[in-house]
This record gives C-alpha cells, structure tokens and sequence, in this order.
C-alpha cells in the first residue's frame, strides 16, 4: 500500500468514527516497504467533520418522524445518528433496531448492556452521526435492570468479568477441587437481567412452528422471536410431562464457546473477544454438573408426528430474550440426551442456571443451552438469532450462503488445574480435567514437562465417575499425575491484577464495572493479549485422546475466537517454602 494510501485509510477511520473526540487526532503511519517512520500525521480534516455532524440540531419530534426501514434515526444520549444503512449489518438483527426507531436507544441498552461496555459500540455508532438533540435531557435517576439479579457467591469462587450483565468464570481451586462443580460456583454467562417473574409451581412453555417458511437454503428469512409469525402447536405443563414421560439425570459438562479466548488471542491473533472484557477468559467458563429433567425427544417425537421434520432445526427462547437453534436431528436423537432441566446438582435451578426451566444440550457450546425457557419453535432454517448469524459462528468451517455457520460442538479438552513441584524430590504434580466433547469416552491424559519431547500417561480417577442415565459420556474426568523432574527454583512472572496490560490471576477475583449512567465514574478496562510463555521457565503441558483414536491438537485451528483446544501449557510452580501437601488419590 503507498505512503498515500495509508493516509486515507487514517483519514476515513477518523471520520467513520474509529477515532474520536474533541482534541486533534494525531497517528503514526508505518511504512512497511521501506521500514521507516513517516512523519504524524495530523488529522483536522476530523474535526471538520465531526463539527459538522454536532452543529446539525434536532428535536426529539424530529427525530420521531424517522420511525420506519425507509428511515431510521435513533439518538443516544445528546446524539442523533440516522443508522438507516445499518439496518441490515446490526448484529442483533433488524426487529431490535426497529423497535428504537424515532427514539432513544439508551433505555434499550439498559437493558442490552453490553453495547455500554464495549469501546466498539459507541465508537461504530459515531460514524453515523448526523446532529445533537436540543431538548435532551440527562436521566438523573435511571431505571438500574439489575437492580433484582440474584446474589452472587463469595470472590474467591468466581472471577468477574461483567457486573452487567453479571458474566464470571469459575476459579482454578473450585474446579479442581471436586468432581461435580458446585452449583454457586459454576460460571455464568447472562446476556440481560436475570427474569423474575418465572414461578417455580407453574412452569409452562409453548412448541410453536414458524409461518411463511423459508424457501430451501434460506438463511433467517422468518423471525419467529415476534410470535405472530409462528403457529401454537402446544402449551405444555411441566407437572404433566414429567408424569408422561418421567425425569432423568445426566453429569455433562457445561462449557461457553469463549472458554480459553485469551490463549487463542496468543496463538491465532484477533478474534471478536480483543478489545472486550471477554479477552480476560481463561479456562474457567466451564463445569461438570448432575442434570435433571425431562427428555426432550421422546416430547418432541410425541408432538410432531404430523409434521415434517426432516432437515428442520429447532429454536429455544428465553424470557430473557434470548433465543438459539440447533438441528432438530440432534433434539431428536434420544441417544444425545438433551433434557429440559429443573434441577443442577439435585437442588433446584439457581436463578442464574435458568431458574426454573432451561434447556441442556450436552456435546453443544453453552450458548445452545437455553435458560429460563419459555418458547420452542419448529423451523425451516436456522433462524435470525444474532447468536447464531453473527455470534458464536465456527469460522474453521467453509461458508454457507457466503455467511459462516454457527458453532455447535464441543471439542476434545483437556486442562491443567494446578501444577507444582514437590518441596523435597522435586518430582512434578500436576492434575486436572478432560472430556470429548462429543460423547466419547477418555482413553488417556498424557502430560510433558519437555515441551513435548516425551510423554507421562496421568492416572484417571474413574472411582468418582457418577452412574446416570446418560446414553454417552457426557462429563469430565479429573487426572493426576507425578513425574520426575529438574529442580524448579524460577519463579513464573506474576500477574497484577491492576496493571491493565496484564491478565488477572486466575484465582484473584477482579471485578469489571461495566454500568454507565448507573455508576458513571466506573471505566472499561482493557488487557492486552497475553504474551507467549517463556520457554526458559518449565512448563507443563497436557494433551487428551479418546478411545476412538482422537487426540487433542497441539495448537487449535482458528475458530474465531471460540473452542480453543490446542494442548493446554502452564508454568511450574516452584516448591512452597514449606512442605507441599499432594492429595491422596486412592485411583
């Protein structure tokens, strides 16, 4: 690219929003061909700009003139943005862009908070900037949606990452330190408020088919989140399913797409999580849990004898608004074991697992496994979830009707807990978790201290497996392992968890406030990408392989962001200046 061209792709980030503010924009531009550094490059043709866009003035009548797909201004705050062209590239689809036209997007957002925590938001909306609302006035007292969300557990069970909506991962000490991960400490992924008027002695949700349906091939062409395009099949009652058709149990792991996000911002580069609090995930949005409910597929079989099912897809809503398909095949299977659930660990649901009804869908990302379950939908094609269309999508897989296709499976895991050298042998301890994915047994954890040069089989505590009534192996195993090693004196580089170049330990709680015009003073905290390990510092690594041949990656392909699976490296721990206590595995 010229030296010219360069300069006009910083002119039009500037203008589109990229870069803002009130104060000249200055940039450095990199010459990659010659190497050298060019001059800054002193952007005011920005602040023509963006003058202009401020100088427009509008009133709110105005503004509400502009309520339909032909034309569609929505103001934020001061501003008045006509995001008309937008309409078709908004993550979240066209209805909740619809909804806002003519008015302010802020209530919206209170509700959809992430759009006030992400640094893109807002910077993306600038570009469409067209004036300033005249007759805006700030709310003094604005309505807090979380004001009910449930309390949450201790810090030293969870770490973090979002108050708003509440998003955590659990801790390296939690999860090693029992087989079925307890309840309050499980993580949590919420998109919205967690819904409070769901009652636990009345539960219901409806099956609905969509109308008008999509021509073979098309990609969203019904939004069956609006219920006038769906036809009622069934309302169904809790209470009378689970006397037709009985519960059962399950122990499967639950794990979010984003699991590990910050390894793969190392390893693949850029991904959707960079620049978001979500680059701060490690290995801790995942748990092992005893599920109970209902099957869903002989429900299913039981309801839809007269309808087509084959190449269809079905679709859970939640009261929260939040909705997500996966094929009917797979619903249907009942060797997958997908169960609508009203209990975790033989206690009731906690209120933000789902409480009282959600849906699990084990060998599946989380977000598959709808909570707090409402609605189910029959249809043609995948749908219109911006969780399925533009979030969550596998980007390894190739493209289908030139968009991505959305991620479903999990993939083989195996992870690192705790790892230490012994005080008087040096001998090295390490254990940890593994699972398939897809349903498969365990065959053996391996683990390196040589960085892969040779490989220790771990020992696997079948011992504590629970008996249940899954068809296939759902759940995790923990392993451990004891291996002769070199004298570790180096201590690993520490983590600050206030130094925002740097990740947050992982059993150090460090909140994230993300609630604007709630709690104003609070700022988005930006980390950087982790820097590779330091090879002159040991290291363990682990690796997992099925029973069916399959063995773990030892760098994962690029997903975009989601499924990371790539052998799992940790530093040493040096010995503990006194004696290190190992547990005593009877396995």
């Amino acid at each position: 690219m010229s030296t010219f061209a360069r300069v006009r792709v910083i002119l039009q980030r500037a203008v589109t929003g990229i870069v803002t503010g009130g104060s000249l924009c200055e940039e450095y531009v990199k010459d990659h061909t010659y190497g050298n550094q060019l001059a800054i490059v002193k952007i005011r043709e920005q602040e023509k700009v963006l003058d202009s866009a401020h100088n427009k003035k509008f009133t709110s009548e105005q503004v509400s003139a502009h309520d339909n797909k032909d034309s569609i201004w929505v103001t934020y705050k001061d501003g008045v943005y006509d995001v008309t062209k937008f309409l078709d590239q908004h993550p979240g689809g066209k209805r909740f862009l619809l909804s806002a036209a003519g008015g302010a997007v802020d209530g919206m957002w209170q509700f959809w908070h992430f759009h006030h925590t992400s640094p893109l938001v807002p910077r993306y909306l600038e570009q469409y900037r067209i004036g300033t609302l005249i007759d805006w006035e700030e709310d003094e007292s604005p309505i807090d949606l979380f004001e009910n969300d449930p309390d949450r557990c201790a810090p030293s069970k969870q770490s973090v990452l979002l108050d708003r909506p509440y998003n955590s991962q659990t801790t390296n000490s939690i999860l090693t330190a029992s087989y079925l991960t307890p309840a309050d400490a499980l993580y949590v992924r919420n998109h919205g408020p967690v819904p409070t008027s769901l009652k636990a002695d009345n539960i219901s949700f409806e099956i609905s088919t969509s109308k008008n349906e999509a021509p073979p091939g098309t990609k969203g062409a019904i939004d069956t989140a609006d219920t006038q395009n769906t036809q009622n099949i069934a309302h169904l009652n809790l209470s009378e399913l689970q006397a037709k058709f009985g519960t059962k149990k399950i122990t499967a792991v639950l794990q979010c797409g984003g699991s590990r996000a910050r390894e793969d911002l190392a390893v693949n580069g850029v991904s959707g999580f960079a620049g978001t609090n979500y680059e701060s995930i490690t290995n801790g949005m995942l748990g092992n849990g005893l599920w109970e409910g209902i099957p869903l597929a002989p429900v299913l079989h039981d309801l839809l004898n007269d309808v087509n099912v084959e190449n269809k897809f079905i679709e859970f809503h939640g009261a929260d608004e939040y909705f997500s398909s996966i094929p009917l095949a797979y619903a249907l299977d009942p060797a997958n074991d997908c169960l609508l659930v009203t209990k975790l660990n033989d206690q009731p649901l906690p209120p933000d697992h789902g409480a009282p009804l959600r849906i699990i869908i084990p060998g599946n990302i989380g977000a598959r496994s709808v909570k707090w379950l409402q609605r189910i939908v029959i249809r043609n094609d995948e749908g219109l979830s911006p969780w399925n269309c533009y979030y969550y999508n596998d980007k390894s897989l190739p493209k289908k009707n030139f968009t991505f296709q959305s991620g479903h499976s999990l993939q083989l895991q195996s992870l690192i807990l705790e790892s230490r050298a012994h005080h008087l042998d040096n001998n090295i301890f390490a254990t940890g978790i593994a699972y398939s994915g897809k349903g498969h047994d365990i065959d053996r954890v391996e683990i390196s201290i040589d960085f892969g040069k040779s490989w220790h089989q771990a020992k696997i505590r079948t011992d504590e497996i629970l008996q249940d009534d899954a068809h296939k192996s759902w759940h995790w195993i923990r392993w451990y392992s004891m291996i002769p090693g070199p004298k570790v004196s180096k201590v690993p580089p520490r983590k600050n968890p206030h130094d925002p170049k740097l990740p947050p330990p992982d059993d150090v709680n460090v909140p994230v406030l993300a609630r604007d015009s709630i709690h104003p003073s609070a700022t988005f905290i930006k980390t950087a990408a982790p820097p590779p390990l330091d090879n002159s510092l040991p290291q363990v690594w682990c690796r997992a392989s099925t029973i069916h041949g399959e063995t773990q990656p030892p760098e994962s392909i690029r997903r975009g962001g989601y499924n990371f699976n790539g052998y799992h490296r940790v530093y040493i721990e040096p010995p503990a200046s006194s004696i290190l206590s190992l547990p005593s595995y009877s396995s």
